[in-house]
């Protein structure tokens, strides 16, 4: 009697351990796999925005609107860099930060042609470019409706968001 009741605990023994062996490998099949993503899935890190605008004509234009401090209001945090030449912009424009993780983002507001220019990079590379009318265009000027910047720029804040998206 003895002996067919540690057969019998040993044979459900050995059946707690398939089991308990089939629960684990069940949920290894289940957890590693989103582990996995989870870990080789690109961490998504602010992008660093850099703020410009090209304004030729300066002081003699007049100040009616105050186009930095609507630059600066959309993406506090941000200074925004003011040139009067064409060549200073050009070069601020090709200087781009040293290559890093972070994606960078140059905005500039080209008062002379009332238009906002985007450029994204990451990683080194280019990645997006768009340019953004403020006013509209009548005859070969366009003119100037710096009233309209506040929209342009939450446009441009919009597809940027649309942009860094994975």
């Amino acid at each position: 009697m003895k002996a067919g009741r540690v057969q019998k605990h040993a044979l459900l023994r050995w059946w707690q351990w398939f089991g308990l062996a089939a629960a684990a490998a069940a949920a290894l099949i289940l957890i590693v796999p989103a582990l996995i993503k989870l870990a080789t899935s690109p961490v998504q890190l602010a992008p660093l925005v850099q703020l410009a605008m090209l304004d030729t004509e300066g002081a003699t234009r007049g100040m009616a609107a105050n186009p930095t401090a609507a630059l600066e209001q959309t993406w506090s945090g941000s200074k925004v860099e003011t040139f009067t030449a064409s060549g200073e912009l050009k070069r601020w424009l090709n200087e781009w930060p040293a290559e890093s993780r972070q994606p960078v983002i140059k905005i500039i507001f080209d008062r002379d042609f009332a238009q906002v220019r985007v450029a994204g990079r990451w990683k080194g590379k280019p990645a997006f470019e768009k340019v953004f009318p403020v006013a509209q265009v009548r005859g070969l000027f366009p003119v100037a409706q710096e009233q309209d910047l506040p929209g342009v720029l939450e446009a441009v804040r919009g597809f940027i968001e649309e942009q860094m998206r994975p």
